[in-house]
């Protein structure tokens, strides 16, 4: 039944006129602190090959005499004045200890990076920006088991992919986030004001790349659950600080408050949808309404910042028969058929008056 729901929702309520869209759509530049007028040629260059680019300028311009230079999330670009050139700061060179190529391709599809097996998806946008702009290998592929996807690491920049995302989207490796962590400098040495800054600047980078439609309103900028999470609070997302890794994420807030995981489906036959595959033999998994990925998803990198989903389409509240929705680990999109949008729902405020206030 829930599949024959499904179709006959996105026939009739769904006429967004996406139909020939591609998939994914490519996620624009994050915006952020202005880009010096220097270094917005290969910014763009590389935003337009690597979904959300360099992301948000973490520094402002500095003038050092013969250069410009500014620090971005995923690389630190350079404007010199004598020549006339923009290039990327070798990050990797001072971050990375090298290696010799020493492994076999996972799969018939990777291709070579000089003698350096890589994933085809990463070795496609290394051709498409040029040695010039990333630099050469410094790393085999890793695979990082935590995070369940392949990396590579290169003198200018770093990329990696997904192991299960079926579009094998490339994404950058926070190399200026390293760069910028070690140029601050402490006001406070105790502990306790450390990790509160740190936190606090990580969550502000975040907020950058996000929007108010994302997020919602701000309900706690800086918050500490039972647990000891610091957390910032939206009304329609949760933020944690990871301490140990350095690093936001999305707490999984339509699975605290109870949502649960629903069986996996196949693939319904319904061009209205795309289908993401979630166990080994690629038959099953979640079809998720291009509706939602063109207009929401697509705009935030992705599955990468949703989490998979773990529902199909459905009638949210028998009460509100004209509301559907759909959950993923992170969050949930809601559609209104009677005005016919889309929009996160706003978890975040039920996840506070329950855990939090």
């Amino acid at each position: 039944m829930r599949r024959w729901v499904a179709i006959f929702l996105l026939t009739v309520v769904m006429l967004s006129g996406c139909d020939d869209a591609p998939l994914p759509v490519t996620p624009t530049p994050i915006p952020g602190k202005p880009v010096a007028p220097q270094l917005v040629g290969l910014y763009e260059t590389i935003a337009g090959i690597i979904p959300g680019g360099l992301g948000a300028a973490r520094s402002d311009a500095v003038d050092e005499g013969e250069q410009i230079r500014q620090i971005f999330d995923s690389g630190v670009l350079i404007y010199d004045k004598a020549s006339g050139v923009t290039f990327l700061a070798p990050v990797g060179k001072e971050q990375v200890a090298p290696e010799p190529p020493s492994k076999d391709p996972e799969g018939p599809t990777w291709r070579q990076i000089g003698e350096y097996w890589a994933p085809a998806a990463i070795a496609n946008a290394y051709d498409a920006l040029g040695e010039s702009v990333v630099g050469r290998p410094l790393t085999n592929y890793r695979y990082h088991a935590a995070k369940q996807r392949f990396e590579m690491y290169f003198e200018n920049l770093g990329m990696y992919i997904w192991k299960d995302d079926p579009y094998n989207q490339v994404y950058l490796l926070p190399y200026g986030a390293w760069v910028y962590a070690e140029r601050v400098p402490s006001q406070d040495n105790s502990p306790q004001a450390n990790i509160a800054r740190d936190a606090t600047e990580a969550f502000n980078a975040w907020e950058d790349r996000l929007t108010l439609e994302f997020t919602g309103e701000e309900i706690a900028p800086l918050i500490t659950d039972a647990q000891g999470h610091i957390l910032r609070v939206y009304a329609n997302v949760v933020l944690e600080w990871d301490q140990e890794h350095g690093a936001v994420r999305l707490v999984p807030v339509p699975l605290k408050l109870g949502v649960e995981r629903e069986n996996l489906e196949p693939r319904l036959d319904n061009d209205r949808m795309m289908f993401l595959p979630l166990d080994e033999s690629g038959t099953l998994g979640h079809n998720i309404p291009r509706f939602f990925w063109d207009n929401i998803i697509s705009k935030y990198s992705g599955i990468d910042v949703f989490g998979v989903p773990i529902m199909e389409l459905s009638v949210k509240d028998k009460s509100e028969p004209d509301v559907y929705w759909q959950c993923f680990e992170n969050l949930c999109i809601e559609y209104d058929s009677g005005t016919s949008t889309a929009s996160i729902a706003p978890l975040g405020r039920q996840y506070y008056e329950r855990f939090l206030k």
